[in-house]
């Protein structure tokens, strides 16, 4: 007798963050957030540049921008890409977005073409409809426009429908002090 197995990404979301109530899930969240704050102000804080001490400038303009771009659709799948755009150097991004769970299903996050190197968290949740991606890359960062990462869903049904990025979304600049320097985000409204 031969059995199917299936994986189910509902199940192992939960299993993967199984905490007795909500007030133990943000108090984790805010964890990370704060230790991935620190990682990267101590990965970012200049050291020496040809034997001269670089003094790090706190960052005062809000330039960075986090938008959706639909990079292919189909009849069964959409896939969004998280564009980047710093307008100064940064080097770490908290991109948490926000999806209708009746329209859409996260099949899988691409972080191949992402211009980080370190991951601090990269999760979704298809019950509360929430993507949560921290990641960073060290001193000296990146300037360029760039890709955060691509993410594929299922559509479930054919409705408009929209993904948009939290509250809680950071871009910190690469200045030694993890300046957050998010000017705007800019979700994405379509027809799925």
């Amino acid at each position: 007798m031969k059995f199917a197995q299936t994986y189910n990404y509902q199940t192992h979301r939960q299993t993967q963050f199984d905490f007795d109530n909500q007030n133990h899930h943000d108090k984790m969240i805010k964890f990370l957030m704060i230790s991935f704050a620190v990682l990267m102000i101590i990965l970012s804080f200049p050291n020496f540049v040809r034997g001269q001490e670089r003094l790090a400038i706190q960052s005062q303009e809000k330039t960075a921008i986090l938008k959706l771009e639909e990079k292919a659709t189909s009849t069964d799948h959409l896939i969004i890409n998280i564009g980047l755009n710093p307008g100064q150097s940064i080097n770490a991004v908290w991109s948490s977005l926000e999806f209708a769970t009746t329209s859409l299903f996260v099949e899988k996050i691409n972080l191949k073409n992402s211009f980080c190197d370190l991951f601090i968290m990269n999760s979704f949740d298809n019950i509360n409809g929430t993507i949560d991606i921290m990641c960073g890359k060290p001193f000296p960062g990146i300037s360029t426009s760039s890709t955060v990462a691509e993410i594929t869903f299922k559509k479930l049904k054919k409705q408009t429908s929209a993904l948009s990025f939290s509250d809680n979304s950071l871009v910190l600049a690469n200045d030694g002090y993890g300046t957050n320097v998010l000017l705007r985000t800019e979700g994405l409204l379509s027809t799925y």
